[in-house]
């Protein structure tokens, strides 16, 4: 059954709250464990591709890989753990609502973000820092660092920018739906498309970084690391907010009858 964009909006706004409203404490479990994730996502997604380059060369064995790398979003979607670009939809549709404040997103984000990013050095070092894994997943780490870490300024601007729009339109979609199965087939959609066009997300781009540098099998350098962090930041929120937020919060006002309720708090705020 279809759901009406504003009583989708209404719900994102109560979700958004109780995001919100969380403890620092839980806030930075969630942040790791989502950091923990993703980590896994990487790790099969460099397992695969890794075990068929030689087989079926390096372009069949990536779009193979992708295929993969969802387990991580199936892990965040069903398991409840916070994602930084989840929130450039649901915690803003409260702060619009008036239910929130700037500096609560602030805090939510900041948090997330910097624990997400611990939960991956964390995991990578373990995964690839200790050589526990054998040399094909280690040169693809390696292949996927370097594909960030060389991409020019205007490639990495435009694949942040859809990163980001396309996290936060799952995050639209996962809500829409109370079904684990549907729940499950959107993340691993969302993981595909992020890992086969290797969009520059801020979180995944960080771990494939980093995990080839633990790995020893990439060329990347720490700065080129802090730089494209800094870079998919700012382009996975602009795309996140602009293709999606705001679009649907446009899209939920428009709707007619007494259930506008986001026309209704948005008014309020």
């Amino acid at each position: 059954m279809t759901v009406r964009p504003d009583t989708l909006w209404e719900k994102t706004v109560d979700e958004g709250q109780q995001r919100l409203n969380r403890g620092l404490l839980a806030l930075c479990a969630s942040g790791v464990v989502a950091g923990l994730d993703v980590g896994v996502g990487i790790l099969a997604a460099d397992h695969v591709t890794g075990a068929l380059t030689k087989a079926v060369g390096a372009d069949l064995a990536h779009e193979a890989g992708a295929l993969f790398f969802g387990i991580g979003f199936v892990f965040i979607a069903i398991g409840g753990s916070e994602l930084f670009t989840e929130n450039f939809l649901v915690p803003v549709s409260t702060l619009v609502a008036g239910r929130a404040s700037a500096g609560q997103l602030a805090r939510l984000w900041g948090v997330v973000m910097l624990f997400n990013l611990l939960g991956l050095l964390i995991v990578g070092y373990l995964l690839f820092g200790t050589g526990m894994l054998k040399e094909p997943a280690e040169l693809a780490a390696g292949v996927g660092s370097d594909t960030y870490s060389t991409r020019a300024l205007g490639p990495s601007l435009a694949s942040g920018f859809m990163a980001g729009a396309v996290v936060t339109l799952w995050t639209w979609l996962d809500l829409a739906t109370d079904s684990s199965t549907a729940r499950i087939a959107l993340a691993l959609i969302t993981g595909f498309v992020l890992t086969i066009a290797s969009l520059n997300h801020t979180i995944v781009a960080f771990g494939q970084l980093t995990f080839g540098m633990w790995a020893g099998t990439a060329h990347t350098t720490v700065w080129q690391v802090i730089e494209n962090t800094a870079l998919a930041l700012v382009a996975n929120v602009l795309g996140g907010l602009a293709f999606v937020t705001i679009t649907r919060l446009i899209q939920a006002r428009g709707e007619p009858g007494e259930g506008d309720s986001a026309g209704r708090h948005g008014a309020e705020g």
